[in-house]
């Protein structure tokens, strides 16, 4: 992915990554807050695009473990889903374009 998309994903996903950045999902031995670490990069005067998104990856990730694997801590769990599957998907349709074109 270029830094051109992970910017447009980054800008046209604000509400999403806010959301996701509230869950405090953490990793799986909790050493790691990838919510936390996610804001931090956002915050940035010079952020990082491609850092956001590898955080946001693993926030997402953190949320399918805690889904499957994990009994849910939360009572929005299906909530928190949606938002997933909503910042998943711009990023895996331009992974694809991206494929299909090179």
């Amino acid at each position: 992915m270029l830094t051109t998309d992970a910017r447009d994903i980054v800008n046209s996903s604000g509400f999403l990554l806010d959301k996701l950045e509230f869950y405090s999902v953490s990793s799986k031995g909790g050493k790691r807050n990838w919510s936390e670490e996610l804001k931090n990069e956002r915050t940035k005067a010079n952020m990082d695009y491609i850092k956001i998104l590898q955080y946001t990856a693993r926030c997402i990730y953190g949320v399918r473990r805690q889904v499957f694997h994990e009994a849910p801590q939360s009572e929005d769990v299906v909530e928190r889903a949606r938002v997933c599957k909503l910042m998943l998907a711009p990023i895996v349709a331009t992974c694809l374009k991206k494929f299909v074109i090179y």
